[in-house]
């Protein structure tokens, strides 16, 4: 028996495949495969994306992801570290099919705070404890999102300045909305 190949005695036609393989099984007498997806291919991390849901309304969550389309400096803050880990890693995983490329801390050690300093595009997390010291750093241009305030520091208007194409258009939205399960509440915020 191959691996992905479903045993003789699995009356209920189930198999085991590894990601990229193909599972095959038997229903009644018809033969089946199923190829199963690539770990590549789809985000992992769907409880990071919803402790981000959770911890960031859609507004900051809309402009960050802005900001990380145009590759801007960016530091999420926050007094939990997994709240802060979390939130990093969904905000990274939002760029799905595309992913940063560029400097990437899910939380920043105090002794490396002058990383913030850098002049090329990243994605930090920051203790709370430690922001102090970051603000009295030459830091310009950053973008700052500070989850437990749920407040976002910007000196750009990046939602703003994308183009068309990028944002959904009103009426796609309207006919999207139904299929999306989210409360209705996150959908009028």
């Amino acid at each position: 028996m191959e691996e992905g190949d479903a045993g003789s005695d699995d009356k209920r036609g189930a198999c085991l495949a590894f990601a990229g393989g193909i599972c095959r099984t038997e229903t009644g007498s018809v033969p089946k495969s199923i190829l199963v997806p690539g770990s590549f291919l789809l985000p992992r991390r769907m409880r990071n994306l919803t402790e981000y849901f959770v911890a960031v309304d859609v507004n900051n969550m809309l402009h960050l992801y802005a900001s990380m389309l145009y590759e801007r400096r960016i530091l999420i803050v926050c007094s939990k570290l997994s709240t802060l880990t979390a939130c990093i890693h969904g905000a990274a995983a939002m760029l799905y099919p595309m992913f940063w490329q560029h400097v990437y801390i899910p939380v920043l050690p105090p002794h490396l705070l002058d990383y913030c300093c850098a002049p090329m595009p990243y994605l930090i997390g920051i203790h709370l404890s430690l922001m102090e010291k970051v603000r009295n750093m030459a830091l310009d241009d950053v973008v700052i999102l500070n989850v437990d305030t749920n407040t976002l520091e910007t000196p750009f208007d990046d939602l703003q300045s994308l183009p068309n194409d990028v944002m959904l258009p009103q009426q796609s939205e309207s006919r999207l909305l139904p299929h999306v399960n989210i409360s209705s509440k996150w959908i009028m915020d």
